[in-house]
């Protein structure tokens, strides 16, 4: 008898501790449940009218040149994008973009590379140029997701247009209620422009990839 009253309650205190853990657990899983992910849409006009702040997190730069007389693409990433959109989802074409890009800050395959790139003064000299700037002038839409953004890039004291072929990858709302716009953009400049003429075995254009989250604050 006393042998079946100690595994009665030694059983007891562990259904007990299960069941205590039980509504921790549940309210876990409805917390996450009642946080549904975004509902990711390709509707412009679900885009809310106003000035979207660039998110550095989840946005790229990469530049590729043709070296060796065209052999093939060297690839190069600059983290340090930062920049501003100001959104009409009612007349598109009035929108605007302003984007900065710091010069000191060169991603590459290459050890010790990137810092030659940045610093040195047949490249960007950062020292003296630390930043670059395109402001838009013209967005015209050509599709209904998808326009060319025309603006002026300033860079090492040069000033010359430039224009984006851009898409727009999808509108939502994030978990913290903003809403958030995904941009992806390709665009070409000529080095010579902007006085680059040495490493003649490389070729003149350069071709530069844009994927951009802007967001919205709630």
């Amino acid at each position: 008898m006393l042998k079946l009253l100690r595994k009665t309650t030694v059983s007891a205190l562990a259904v007990g501790l299960v069941l205590l853990g039980v509504p921790a657990a549940a309210q876990q899983a409805a917390t996450s449940a009642a946080i549904p992910p975004p509902s990711v849409s390709k509707d412009v006009n679900l885009a809310r009218a106003g000035v979207y702040k660039l998110d550095t997190e989840h946005s790229s730069m990469i530049f590729r040149i043709l070296h060796q007389q065209g052999i093939s693409f060297s690839t190069f990433r600059m983290p340090g994008l930062s920049g501003n959109l100001t959104w009409d989802p009612a007349n598109i074409e009035t929108s605007k973009v302003e984007a900065t890009v710091s010069m000191n800050d060169v991603l590459t395959h290459v050890p010790g590379f990137g810092g030659e790139i940045a610093y040195e003064a047949r490249f960007f000299d950062a020292g003296k140029f630390p930043s670059a700037k395109f402001v838009s002038t013209v967005v015209k839409r050509t599709g209904p997701t998808t326009g060319t953004i025309t603006g002026d890039l300033t860079f090492k004291g040069k000033t010359y247009p430039m224009t984006w072929n851009t898409e727009l990858t999808g509108v939502a709302k994030n978990r913290a209620g903003m809403t958030i716009i995904g941009l992806t953009a390709t665009g070409v400049m000529k080095r010579s422009l902007w006085g680059y003429t040495s490493e003649p075995g490389n070729a003149d254009e350069v071709h530069f990839i844009l994927d951009l989250e802007f967001d919205l604050p709630a």
